[in-house]
């Protein structure tokens, strides 16, 4: 597999979420993060960590509080518009909306099974860590992902014992969230672009390369194969067009993954 184009994974996504368009496959939140659980729960190589069906639906709800917002609820809902007339990505957020949303998925992901809810956890505060490291934050918004953070750490001790899961497994768990949650999101943005993704998960980096055939990737190495021989994996979302042409907005994408 050629890669020597590859560029980081995120940058990618988030280049594609501010991108201005004519029109919008819109994807929410929730949906995303269904995506990025079924991704996890075809884990399979003897090369990745794997998931128990629980884990797997716990990372499919890791993003389940932001239907507490109208646009990321129903599909029917107009999406709330930047200045430039763009629908605006989760990243354009500020704390007191993402902190409630990342809250409330975690509490999610925690009715699933206590693995779920250490591992959305301390996602999510690696994502709150990250925010305080980048500064150009109110004093007041610092104080409440301050908050969130000793918070959710209470949290984290309280079910890593029951969790059922060594620190080493939970991590490794950690990973397989991280890495379907980015893969999803970069499934989502219809980037066509070779990315790479942090070198965690296994003992070389991973690549996604889109393919010839229409909303195919190629992974690389995949978690998805069991032995050398090529297997697909086809996975689904739920989207939206915006604005909705021809009085039909709503469609489903598939991936092929090999």
């Amino acid at each position: 597999m050629a890669t020597a184009t590859a560029g980081p994974v995120w940058p990618a996504i988030a280049a594609r979420q501010r991108q201005l368009s004519d029109s919008y496959c819109l994807i929410s939140q929730p949906d995303h993060a269904r995506l990025a659980g079924a991704l996890a729960a075809h884990f399979i190589s003897p090369r990745f960590a794997t998931v128990t069906a629980e884990v797997a639906q716990a990372i499919g709800v890791h993003d389940e509080g932001w239907a507490m917002y109208p646009a990321e609820a129903s599909a029917e809902a107009a999406p709330e518009l930047s200045a430039e007339g763009r629908p605006v990505s989760f990243l354009d957020l500020a704390p007191p909306q993402f902190l409630c949303a990342w809250t409330r998925s975690i509490e999610a992901a925690e009715k699933m099974c206590a693995a779920g809810g250490v591992i959305v956890s301390r996602h999510f505060c690696g994502l709150g860590e990250f925010r305080l490291q980048q500064g150009a934050l109110a004093a007041s918004d610092l104080k409440m992902i301050a908050t969130f953070l000793a918070r959710e750490r209470q949290r984290q001790q309280q079910l890593s014992p029951a969790s059922g899961y060594s620190e080493t497994q939970l991590a490794a768990r950690l990973e397989v969230l991280q890495f379907c949650d980015l893969l999803s999101l970069y499934l989502c943005c219809g980037c066509r672009q070779a990315v790479e993704f942090p070198n965690r998960l296994t003992d070389t980096t991973v690549h996604a390369l889109p393919t010839m055939e229409e909303n195919g990737y190629r992974i690389c190495p995949s978690p998805f194969q069991a032995e050398d021989r090529e297997r697909a994996v086809t996975v689904t979302v739920a989207t939206r067009r915006f604005p909705a042409t021809g009085g039909a907005g709503l469609d489903k994408l598939a991936f092929r993954l090999v």
